[in-house]
């Protein structure tokens, strides 16, 4: 997958528990996982070669995430067990 960055999102509490349930009935193995193929859906709406342009476009933010974010790289994958 490459290098991480930590997000923090805030969600309604709804959403949230529809997420878990997911997970407790294994259709997803965690939350992360429905998270990225929400994100995953929304660039396939606009397609590698928007958000190309977009890149060039913004180079200036592009780099300064790049040199700025704290990007952390996942040293061991946490399972969550619903019980």
């Amino acid at each position: 997958m490459g290098k991480l960055v930590k997000v923090h999102v805030e969600i309604p509490v709804d959403d949230y528990i529809n997420m878990v349930l997911l997970v407790a009935k294994e259709e997803y193995p965690n939350l992360r996982q429905i998270v990225l193929e929400g994100v995953r859906k929304v660039f396939e709406k606009y397609g590698e070669d928007y958000f190309k342009e977009l890149r060039e476009e913004n180079r200036e933010i592009v780099e300064n995430i790049l040199k700025k974010a704290k990007i952390v790289e996942r040293k061991r994958v946490r399972k969550w067990i619903v019980k």
